[in-house]
């Protein structure tokens, strides 16, 4: 039996620190547009097993850093078995993810694929928790010679790869979510990435190119001499959602999102995404 969905999002947001830098002259904020598309199917093998195919299609505009405007294609699949029958029983889940990201400037371009392991469980009639794991690999394009970086004169023998979203991550998630009689849904996570992070300067050290493991000019600040570089991180994530049901197809929700990635020399690198917005399911 296959039940087929479909889902539109429209939301509006604010992100504190979009080229995650590390002070103020770096840390600029801005507000952004975005709008989702999803399609899929829900397929129920047997009693205990089932599985949901989709694809996505997402598009983000930023109100003055138009150079970080992006959209992207993706798909998933995700198998889920029920330890049990009812309601209650615990759920094991297995989900595998590709994606395409676009944005005005390849160096920014990536494809993103992931795996993720889970175990869910309903412990009552409103509250339920999770947990799992999940790796995820980001690759792109080979890219040309840089002459702004070759410009700065750093020693060619040290050249860092230009490649900024090659990377591997792992990390550890638990969340929960308590559901109210009156159709209000709150939710709460917590995630521990064990990654990278790419941040953006217009004065590039010596000292930070050393500790890069990838170096070039970010496209997304068009003719301003500013620089992209990735780190080593380890974030932690925290998020916090309420959503408000409109009926049975519809719903308002509101999520927070606080990012704070430790990289070397001990400089931390925070994040706050705010987004506010409508989903409706056909």
């Amino acid at each position: 039996m296959a039940n087929e969905f479909y889902q539109l999002g429209l939301n509006v947001g604010n992100e504190d620190n979009l080229p995650r830098g590390f002070d103020s002259k770096h840390q600029l904020d801005a507000n952004f547009l975005q709008a989702s598309l999803s399609a899929g199917k829900f397929y129920q093998l047997g009693l205990n097993n089932s599985l949901t195919v989709s694809a996505n299609l997402e598009g983000t505009r930023y109100d003055q850093l138009k150079g970080f405007d992006n959209h992207s294609i993706g798909f998933s699949a995700d198998y889920g078995h029920k330890l049990g029958f009812g309601a209650y029983a615990p759920r094991l889940g297995i989900n595998l993810s590709a994606s395409r990201q676009f944005f005005q400037g390849e160096a920014r371009d990536s494809d993103l694929y992931g795996i993720e392991l889970s175990y869910s469980r309903r412990l009552s009639a409103g509250l339920m928790l999770a947990g799992g794991v999940d790796f995820s690999w980001s690759r792109t394009g080979d890219l040309p010679e840089d002459p702004r970086v070759t410009a700065l004169g750093y020693d060619p023998e040290i050249r860092l790869p230009y490649e900024l979203f090659n990377y591997d991550a792992k990390s550890l998630f638990v969340n929960g979510e308590y559901g109210f009689e009156n159709g209000f849904l709150l939710g709460l996570g917590y995630r521990r990435i064990l990654g990278a992070t790419l941040a953006s300067t217009p004065v590039p050290t010596q000292k930070w190119y050393k500790f890069s493991d990838a170096f070039y000019s970010d496209p997304a600040f068009g003719s301003r001499d500013w620089f992209a570089y990735q780190l080593d991180a380890n974030t932690d994530e925290w998020s916090l959602s309420g959503s408000w049901a409109l009926g049975i197809d519809s719903s308002l929700n509101l999520d927070v999102t606080w990012n704070d990635s430790a990289v070397p020399a001990a400089r931390s690198y925070t994040n706050t995404i705010i987004t506010f917005g409508l989903v409706h399911n056909f």
